[in-house]
């Protein structure tokens, strides 16, 4: 599980490192990310390990950046939910923290979710990191 989250973190930076493309462009905020989530959008599918895909991004305003993604492996009345929100929420808080592609959402304060479904569609959990968080 820790390789496909950091699989799956350092496939997701370089997501992040087209909203810095963007972010150098004169346009407001909430049009940068409409932008950059049209992109990738254009690109989902994207497997990014044998059991974990990037399924689509969206935006709230110019407020979050939101990452959906199916545990294609996975069912979730298997799953210890909290177990596994737990382990994932380091990892990509560790991505985020270190990783300079993040640095766009770190000037324009936005709260990055990630939404995780199972191999069925059912929604397993939501983690979500404010600025506060990731903020060094």
């Amino acid at each position: 599980m820790k390789k496909k989250i950091i699989v799956s973190a350092a496939l997701l930076s370089i997501g992040i490192y087209v909203i810095n493309l963007f972010f150098i462009q004169p346009k407001s905020v909430e049009k940068q990310m409409a932008s950059v989530a049209q992109s990738i959008n254009k690109k989902c599918p994207i497997y990014l390990k044998k059991s974990s895909r990037l399924d689509s991004v969206s935006t709230i305003s110019n407020t979050n950046f939101i990452y959906y993604k199916t545990l294609y492996g996975m069912d979730k009345k298997y799953m210890k939910i909290d177990s596994s929100t737990a382990l994932i929420r380091p990892y990509l808080l560790e991505e985020i923290k270190e990783n300079p592609n993040y640095e766009a959402f770190k000037k324009h304060d936005i709260i990055l979710d990630y939404v995780f479904y199972d191999k069925y569609g059912s929604y397993v959990t939501k983690i979500s990191f404010t600025p506060e968080l990731y903020a060094h």
